[in-house]
């Protein structure tokens, strides 16, 4: 889950206010010195995330919360571009969130709103469908947080956590992997987007817990009959100022091996009317205008979005906003 705060600055935190790699990626993005996360398996490091995408023909980004996309945004936006199907999809819908807008409660009432947010954004990308799980957002159980008064302070997961507990939680309201290998099975994706299993773009254990969740249903289709092939996973490897200033204090388990990869965010697609930059600023956006509870037209909503892009376009680079970073994992 993503936290936004107000102002253009809001915009950067939850794009790009990330570590800045003018000064290069080893510097930003922990790795290179770690394990292969599909132990057992050769993995490919070829021919790269830009080119992964150009021959990908239905693309699955899968996260822990709607507004976990806002990571991935740009290069969702280039694979539409470049052709493929997109379906997007959210484990839980970030009901137990920080913040709170329109008199809403923790719990189904926020769980709603975030929801239509999700649709919203899915819409921004042109995505071809999307759904959200059956899971809970933070440490309670499917229904617990309805019971709870109005007034009920915020309770997150307790200092310590690991991404295993959050995977034992989830597995009290259903089994997680099977929901993931139901859907894999549904969209039979060529290329998975998601954010990675290490430091999970912000530190949050939902997003390293899902995204193990995910290695699990990856390599239980792969073993079985069905013909399914997943061919590559994409993994953000960005990661938050706070995360590198503690030393990547919150991450779990040894850096992963595969470089990471830079992937500029400056090409205009004429569909969006933007750039890669501009589509994720108009997703973001889209968060920020309920969560902040913005009252902005449809022009005062997109003009920032389409500054970006034109300065991106001119300076042909992704302006204030730092490239995306990913790594890629190809798949025998």
């Amino acid at each position: 889950m993503l936290r936004y705060s107000a102002g253009t600055a809001g915009i950067r935190a939850a794009i790009g206010a990330v570590c800045f790699l003018w000064i290069g990626p080893s510097a930003c993005v922990p790795g290179g010195g770690g394990q292969a996360l599909f132990s057992g398996s050769s993995v490919s490091y070829q021919p790269g995330v830009v080119a992964t995408l150009e021959r990908a023909r239905r693309v699955l980004w899968v996260g822990a919360h709607p507004d976990d996309e806002v990571s991935s945004s740009g290069l969702l936006a280039r694979a539409k571009h470049q052709g493929a199907s997109l379906y997007l999809v959210s484990l839980t819908r970030g009901e137990n969130s920080y913040d709170l807008w329109g008199g809403l409660r923790r719990g189904s009432e926020i769980g709603r709103s975030r929801a239509a947010l999700f649709a919203q954004a899915a819409s921004v990308l042109h995505a071809d469908g999307f759904e959200l799980g059956p899971f809970t957002n933070g440490p309670w159980i499917h229904g617990e947080l309805d019971l709870l008064p109005a007034d009920a302070p915020h309770r997150d997961w307790a200092a310590g956590t690991a991404a295993d507990d959050v995977i034992r939680k989830w597995r009290k309201e259903g089994d997680p992997v099977a929901y993931l290998v139901d859907l894999l099975r549904r969209v039979r994706p060529d290329v998975v987007v998601a954010l990675d299993h290490h430091c999970g773009v912000t530190g949050h254990k939902e997003h390293m817990a899902l995204a193990r969740l995910l290695v699990e249903a990856i390599k239980s289709v792969s073993d079985s009959d069905t013909g399914l092939k997943v061919g590559s996973v994409i993994y953000s490897a960005r990661v938050t100022p706070d995360l590198v200033a503690c030393g990547f204090c919150t991450c779990e388990g040894e850096a992963p091996l595969q470089p990471a990869e830079e992937v500029g965010t400056a090409g205009l697609m004429p569909e969006y009317g933007l750039t890669e930059a501009g589509v994720a600023c108009l997703v973001a956006r889209t968060y920020e205008q309920t969560m902040l509870g913005r009252r902005w037209s449809e022009e005062q909503l997109r003009e920032p979005c389409s500054e970006e892009a034109a300065h991106s376009a001119g300076l042909g680079r992704s302006g204030p906003f730092p490239p995306e970073v990913y790594r890629l994992y190809g798949l025998p």
